[in-house]
């Protein structure tokens, strides 16, 4: 870029619009650094000619930059990378510089690609890098930070909240709850019979009888109380 103090600039990186988006950018745009590609807001009109006799759905409807300043055989078509991925791409690979944006040449596309009812002004020149990738690119192509989680709401709200619930619905006495049951207590088990204490055997006696004919023999006492 020739003069770079007449070029205007964004502070940031995040003032530019859709830098962080896919689809927001066209390949042209994005490739030469061009921040003002219009593209999104020329493919939200896709129903543009379609009265005039020569509409045909395949021609394309450019942004302006492409349409002035992309080349005779330009597509333009949209990017799904963002602005920023491409940047940070040239910081990963030599030689690991973000260059001015290229410079635009009086290049239109064919007018029998663009369809009919297209209409936008040049723009001649391109904006130049925002103030903080000159400064640090590194730094400043950095993904921004995840917005935090809400902090937990304090004890005062959520009484309030308990507080609202309580008057907008039934209390506790209004609410017809399911009827409740005895529990059946669990059943007596008899305990198993003891075993009867084993009869006692009875006595036995042993005893002798004496045999017919045969005198048992006496004593001496005896015999002499015969005689």
């Amino acid at each position: 870029m020739s003069d770079n103090t007449t070029v205007a600039r964004a502070a940031v990186l995040t003032d530019i619009p859709g830098v962080d988006l896919p689809y927001f950018f066209c390949d042209t745009c994005l490739a030469r650094k061009w921040f003002d590609c219009d593209w999104r807001r020329r493919a939200e009109n896709e129903h543009l000619g379609q009265g005039h006799p020569n509409f045909n759905p395949r021609l394309i409807l450019p942004c302006s930059n492409c349409r002035f300043h992309g080349g005779k055989n330009c597509a333009c078509s949209a990017s799904p990378y963002t602005m920023r991925q491409s940047l940070q791409a040239m910081i990963d690979h030599p030689p690991h510089v973000v260059e001015e944006p290229r410079e635009r040449e009086d290049l239109p596309m064919k007018k029998k690609s663009i369809r009919p009812g297209w209409e936008g002004l040049s723009n001649s020149t391109a904006p130049g890098l925002p103030q903080d990738i000159l400064q640090d690119p590194v730094r400043a192509l950095q993904t921004p930070a995840r917005v935090p989680n809400p902090a937990p709401a304090s004890e005062a709200v959520l009484n309030q909240q308990l507080q609202a619930l309580s008057v907008s619905g039934p209390s506790l006495s209004q609410v017809q709850m399911p009827p409740t049951y005895p529990t059946p207590a669990p059943p007596q088990i008899a305990p198993a019979p003891s075993q009867p204490a084993p009869a006692e055997e009875p006595p036995t006696f042993t005893f002798s009888l004496p045999v017919r004919g045969k005198q048992s023999e006496s004593s001496p006492s005896q015999q002499g109380r015969q005689e």
